[in-house]
């Protein structure tokens, strides 16, 4: 549901399974809109090989700041299926709630999809979300490999150790002060305050809508600081 990206998968679902159930799960916006910006920066450094991503841009200043953030509106990702389909075949879940009462969230998911609720016991214990300290650790990691590389033998010693054994050495040297000086410049900038603040009243009556029209709980959303918003 990328509207306004993307605007026709609404229609062709209820083509081809008009009586479907959808379950839509929902995140702070702000913290949605900043990892998604950090899931660019990996599809560029991975499926295009640009190893400039994540030094090249801010996030304010990103081409994709714009379309990351209006995905956020969820009452109008919402509005163009219930266009579509009736409000009993659409539920949505706040992931935070998914997060904090895992049970109890797959328990309603079986009432509304008309099965069994999932036995206690086979519940999940773990969410792994997508952090962003990922894509920054493998930043670093990259560059302190180029870092060995360079050195007299280092090209030998990347042909012929064992990858374990050369990511154990990039984290090595990661973790000294000569790591940090050469990381520190690679690093993703976080979000600025002002920007979060921003976002803040861009989404709130977005928000408010979403709580009073699909009974969302969006009050984590708005305690959240900036620096919470976007460490996950």
């Amino acid at each position: 549901a990328q509207r306004p990206g993307r605007r026709g998968p609404a229609r062709r679902m209820a083509r081809l399974a008009p009586e479907a159930r959808l379950i839509f799960l929902v995140r702070d916006p702000i913290a949605r809109a900043y990892s998604h910006w950090m899931q660019s920066l990996k599809n560029r450094y991975y499926q295009h090989r640009d190893r400039r991503a994540g030094t090249d841009e801010t996030f304010e200043a990103s081409p994709v700041y714009e379309r990351v953030v209006a995905e956020g509106g969820y009452v109008y990702q919402l509005e163009s299926y219930e266009r579509r389909f009736s409000r009993a075949q659409i539920m949505v879940i706040s992931f935070e709630k998914f997060v904090a009462h895992q049970q109890e969230v797959l328990n309603e998911v079986a009432d509304f999809l008309g099965v069994r609720p999932l036995a206690e016991a086979s519940a999940p214990t773990q969410v792994h979300s997508n952090k962003s300290g990922d894509f920054v650790r493998m930043l670093r990691r990259a560059s302190a490999g180029r870092f060995l590389a360079a050195l007299p033998g280092g090209r030998a010693l990347k042909r012929l150790a064992p990858k374990p054994l050369r990511r154990r050495l990039c984290d090595l040297l990661v973790n000294t002060t000569l790591g940090e000086s050469l990381t520190a410049a690679i690093e993703p900038p976080p979000m600025q305050p002002a920007t979060a603040q921003s976002l803040g009243e861009r989404f709130a009556p977005l928000n408010e809508r979403l709580q009073a029209e699909w009974g969302v709980d969006v009050s984590v959303w708005n305690r959240r600081s900036c620096q919470a918003a976007i460490q996950n």
